[in-house]
């Protein structure tokens, strides 16, 4: 199954949950973004590193390269940033290991298992839809979403392989989003409570208190809004210009192609659904 290595340790009992939780909570704290260390270092503002965090959503560049672009930083100055936030990065294994809760050696036995399982798991169940490489968007989509939820959610994404979508919600929490052009593609997400309640946490802080099913529901819908403006950006350049309609929440597709996805909170499904117009 597709996973990232923490939650591999949960499902095998070596950790909980909730131990997991702290582990990725030491790596938020220690793991900087190049915004945050330049802010840190007195190199750019809060407000700027904002204004770069905002193209991100739209331009497909990463945070140095805009930085660069508006003369905000130079580019030695992203360099020794990109070489102090290797320097400082820990991986969730360290992480777990420097908190206590489990040892450096049981670690990489783990790791060696983890890998083993995941290369198995890597072959295709089957092929996409032919309309999924009509369809240029689509693709395009596929490719956007991971850095889009790491950029704005701070959350590592893996996508699997896909397979036809079968009309009912598996998880917790679902949106849609159409794009309306000559070839009509929607963008859809299904995704667990634990999942949903880390891109809450990503985007907004962490707090005590647990999400309310408003702030859960908008986020759903900002990441939805989000995709939606990168590809009617993106759909210009791919020569099959859309427009972006207004996200649905709780809504789904009732055919089309779903991959799974995983980050280290949890799962979900990017679903892509098509209809030719023209």
């Amino acid at each position: 199954m597709l996973s990232f290595f923490g939650q591999f340790m949960v499902e095998t009992g070596l950790i909980d949950y909730l131990e997991l939780e702290r582990a990725l909570d030491l790596m938020r704290e220690t793991n900087s973004t190049i915004g945050e260390l330049a802010i840190s270092s007195g190199y750019m503002s809060r407000q700027d590193a904002e204004v770069i965090n905002k193209q991100q959503r739209r331009r497909d560049k990463y945070f140095g390269e805009l930085a660069v672009e508006r003369g905000l930083l130079t580019e030695a100055q992203v360099e020794e940033l990109l070489k102090r936030q290797k320097h400082e990065h820990i991986r969730i294994g360290a992480a777990l290991a420097r908190l206590g809760i489990v040892t450096e050696e049981a670690v990489e036995q783990a790791f060696g298992s983890f890998r083993s399982e995941q290369d198995e798991g890597r072959a295709s169940e089957e092929p996409p839809p032919g309309w999924f490489y009509w369809e240029r968007l689509a693709p395009i989509a596929v490719d956007f979403f991971p850095r889009l939820v790491f950029r704005v959610f701070r959350e590592p994404v893996k996508i699997g392989q896909g397979r036809p979508w079968r009309p009912m919600p598996r998880f917790d929490h679902q949106g849609m989003i159409p794009l309306k052009g000559d070839n009509e593609l929607s963008l859809a997400l299904d995704i667990s409570e634990r999942q949903c309640r880390a891109l809450v946490r990503g985007r907004h802080g962490w707090s005590k208190e647990p999400p309310t099913k408003e702030q859960l529901e908008g986020t759903i819908e900002e990441l939805l809004t989000i995709m939606g403006q990168g590809l009617v950006e993106r759909s210009e350049s791919a020569f099959c210009p859309v427009e972006a309609a207004q996200p649905l929440s709780g809504e789904l597709p009732g055919h089309g192609f779903c991959l799974p996805f995983v980050t280290p909170h949890g799962r979900g499904m990017l679903i892509l659904s098509w209809n030719a117009t023209a």
